[in-house]
């Protein structure tokens, strides 16, 4: 039964026996993470019933998996994208680069269009990975992407309903993405998801001659010992020439 208390444990099992009979992680993950928007469905409709696989972690990918698109594969993408909403959700993060929990928990109060950038900064409920802050580049094409971009509460992504992609743990955008590769015809669909276009993103950084720490800056990978090491001047280029990312 779903409201047994061993279900969560169940669960895990399954995931472990899954893997030991070959199935890949990526495929587990979507299995679980199909049966979690079931039951979150559920507690929307049952007042009292508790999603008992709330928290439940997706099993780790193997790196050695992750790809980045070509600009040929975004144009591709891009080309399929249906409406101003489809284009904020791709558009976002492969122009961005920013993690999955950093674009469904961003508000439009952290979208600065007039001096062209975007704060990843904590909220109430939220803190950005490793409690740090920094601000994105907003390239032209993203501009023109967020100023079409319908405004339905104060989340920028948010699903049909709208509500706050966050409030799945980002699973229902998962989906999303992959039919949106799917339908773009890209052979691997199921393999991708939203951390490929954090890889796109950061590749396309360096095709720029951005440089690699400088690219960690942009994209939130620095390390402590990075943060004293360059000058303000030096941040203010790389965000610049974020500002010209283009996949044309």
């Amino acid at each position: 039964m779903v409201t047994d208390a061993k279900f969560r444990g169940q669960v895990k099992l399954y995931q472990v026996e899954r893997i030991k009979g070959g199935a890949a992680s990526a495929t587990v993950n979507r299995e679980v993470g199909s049966l979690k928007q079931v039951l979150t469905e559920a507690s929307d409709c049952f007042p009292g019933f508790v999603n008992p696989l709330l928290g439940l972690k997706q099993l780790k990918l193997p790196r050695g998996g992750r790809r980045a698109l070509t600009t040929a594969e975004v144009r591709k993408v891009m080309a399929v994208l249906r409406t101003p909403e489809e284009r904020l959700r791709f558009g976002l993060y492969v122009l961005t680069g920013m993690r999955r929990g950093e674009g469904t928990h961003l508000r439009w109060i952290s979208v600065d269009l007039e001096n062209a950038v975007i704060k990843i900064e904590p909220y109430d409920d939220w803190q950005p990975k490793n409690g740090d802050a920094r601000v994105i580049p907003i390239c032209p094409e993203l501009a023109q992407i967020l100023m079409a971009a319908p405004k339905r509460g104060p989340n920028v992504l948010v699903t049909r309903k709208g509500n706050p992609f966050h409030s799945d743990n980002g699973n229902s955008l998962m989906r999303w993405m992959r039919r949106v590769y799917r339908r773009a015809g890209l052979a691997d669909w199921e393999d991708l998801g939203v951390h490929t276009l954090r890889h796109t993103y950061c590749s396309r950084l360096a095709q720029m001659g951005i440089r690699a720490e400088l690219r960690a800056e942009i994209v939130g990978h620095r390390t402590l010992a990075m943060q004293d090491r360059y000058t303000h001047t030096e941040i203010d280029d790389a965000l610049q020439a974020g500002k010209q990312v283009s996949y044309a």
